[in-house]
């Protein structure tokens, strides 16, 4: 777990032994300008220049930014597929890792307006909920103070070997694990796998049709789905040895429901983070709540922070075998920025940030500010 003041980055290390599987070369960053929607980035060479940087750290690498009225900017570089060769876009799907937690955030605040979810009442009164967890809160487990712990050493690539139909069979590899110390900030993936099924229990629905009603439909994530139990590689997934890059090894991602089992694209990602500040998934006062600072600059399913001119900003990322992902958001003008890769990688906030910075400067966004 690495951690950055002021904002959060969530990155998924991954320390096991590949699988022999054919290497393909590494393709270089394709040339020529990015395309876009409604702007021109091939004139806009700061633009440019930064997605090429990040292009040298993944097979294919996309960015898309958007406000209220939706994608504004939008590029891609390199491919999406080296053994096809079928090109990267903003509309290309990765594996979202960690960018899930903001997602299952977003449906706990809406089942809370719903009446449906409360907070801080203990959550052993919900459905499929386990005796050890019975205590525990539902705000806990969003501000990753509950003590459910995180992956062990080594764990991360054997819960990656199993398939889970539903987040109770996912709890089977932490519900018989003491809890740490209540109240103290230690990210834990597991604690949310477990708030999955607070939240089904919560809703009496499943959590994958949760995120389709309340988070990837009516945020139009066109590309966003979960994954499923046997799906075995990551979409559009590489992995790295040496200068090559190969097909991502076989992995299953289904065990991790609300922690990480969204794959989505950069339209996807960056128009979630605008719908969210318009308003359009929680009510206003919702997502003042999930972007203040509860503990070690993380709210609810949101890392906190500020963009360099000090201005507040609300940020997750993930990264593991097959992809990087990172989304930030202008918390003043609603302005949301969301880039992935199709590779495990860097931490792309900085990124992203210095993104929002040249869109906070661009005509091309009428947002107010």
């Amino acid at each position: 777990m690495n951690w950055t003041q002021p904002a959060i980055v969530v990155v998924a290390l991954i320390t096991s032994a590949c699988a022999h599987e054919t290497v393909s070369p590494a393709v270089p960053p394709t040339a020529g300008p990015v395309p876009a929607i409604t702007a021109d980035l091939g004139a806009n060479a700061a633009l440019t220049a930064r997605l090429r940087a990040i292009a040298a750290n993944y097979p294919g690498v996309a960015l898309a930014v958007s406000d209220a009225s939706g994608i504004v900017w939008q590029g891609a570089i390199g491919a999406a597929d080296l053994e096809t060769g079928a090109p990267m876009s903003a509309a290309t799907p990765v594996s979202a890792y960690s960018v899930s937690k903001s997602m299952t955030a977003t449906i706990a605040m809406s089942l809370f307006e719903d009446g449906r979810l409360e907070l801080d009442r203990p959550i052993g009164a919900i459905a499929g909920v386990p005796t050890p967890f019975a205590t525990l809160t539902a705000r806990e487990l969003l501000t990753h103070t509950a003590g459910v712990r995180h992956y062990r050493d080594g764990e991360w690539m054997p819960n990656a070997r199993r398939a889970c139909a539903a987040p109770s069979d996912g709890l089977e590899a932490f519900v018989d694990d003491a809890l740490g110390p209540r109240g103290q900030f230690q990210y834990s993936s597991f604690g949310y796998v477990l708030l999955s099924q607070v939240l089904e229990g919560a809703s009496g629905e499943r959590f994958n049709d949760l995120i389709a009603q309340r988070v990837f439909t009516p945020a139009a994530m066109s590309h966003a789905s979960m994954w499923q139990p046997g799906q075995r590689r990551p979409p559009n997934g590489h992995e790295r040895r040496g200068s090559r890059y190969r097909a991502a090894r076989a992995i299953d991602n289904s065990c991790k429901f609300g922690a990480g089992a969204v794959i989505a694209s950069a339209e996807d990602l960056s128009r979630f983070g605008a719908a969210l500040a318009a308003g359009r998934l929680v009510s206003e006062p919702s997502w003042r709540v999930m972007t203040a600072d509860a503990h070690n600059n993380y709210g609810l399913g949101w890392g906190v922070g500020a963009l360099e001119d000090g201005s507040p900003s609300a940020s997750h990322s993930g990264s593991a075998i097959g992809g990087t992902t990172a989304i930030v958001v202008d918390l003043q003008r609603g302005i949301s920025v969301a880039i992935v890769g199709n590779a495990e990688g860097p931490s792309l906030i900085a990124d992203a940030k210095a993104i929002l910075t040249l869109a906070r400067a661009s005509p091309d966004f009428a947002t107010a500010p």
